[in-house]
């Protein structure tokens, strides 16, 4: 039985691993950003486990070891601590130039964003992705209230642009009662 559950377990890990790789193609990134090393890094961002839905994807802001150390535990991949530098330059820094080519998340982006998202059955949660504060800087008169900020450099952490949620959907973007909020790790009220 021991045997059997250990194949199964290998099968749904490689089975999610091959989800994540052809997401990541799906979306437009080159063969260096799709590979094993950023599909691992996209489920560990995700905090994904091989047996879990997609739909139970969360975001539980991993820095580069923290994603290391999720893929050893729930994927069995143990990478070389030297591997930082490899995930950071081939997936983590891909993902925030995706973000960003986008531009920043201002009024009229949310608009366009909120329209976009209509029949989405989640809340939305707006962040905008930047390289580093110095370009954050450039573009902060234009990012919108009640949205959010990420850093590259400092990928521990996330600025919160007003309104009554931190990492929550607002009332003109909030899911049905019965639907989970995709993205929200905190949906605390200001007091």
């Amino acid at each position: 039985m021991a045997a059997s559950k250990r194949t199964g377990l290998a099968a749904a890990r490689s089975r999610k691993l091959a989800e994540a790789m052809e997401a990541l193609r799906d979306v437009g990134f080159a063969p260096k950003q799709s590979n094993e090393v950023a599909g691992y890094t996209l489920l560990a961002l995700l905090d994904l486990k091989p047996t879990q839905a997609w739909a139970d994807a969360s975001n539980p802001l991993r820095g580069i070891t923290p994603i290391i150390d999720f893929v050893a535990e729930a994927y069995g991949v143990r990478y070389a601590p030297n591997t930082r530098e490899t995930i950071r330059d081939e997936a983590v820094k891909f993902f925030v130039e995706a973000v960003t080519s986008a531009g920043p998340v201002d009024g009229k982006r949310r608009k366009e964003l909120k329209e976009l998202f209509s029949g989405c059955k989640a809340g939305l949660v707006f962040v905008t992705a930047f390289a580093s504060r110095a370009v954050m800087r450039s573009f902060l008169g234009s990012i919108s209230w009640e949205t959010e900020v990420w850093i590259a450099d400092e990928p521990d952490h996330m600025m919160h642009f007003d309104g009554e949620r931190f990492l929550g959907p607002y009332p003109d973007v909030t899911a049905p009662a019965d639907s989970p909020v995709v993205g929200a790790a905190d949906q605390r009220s200001r007091t």
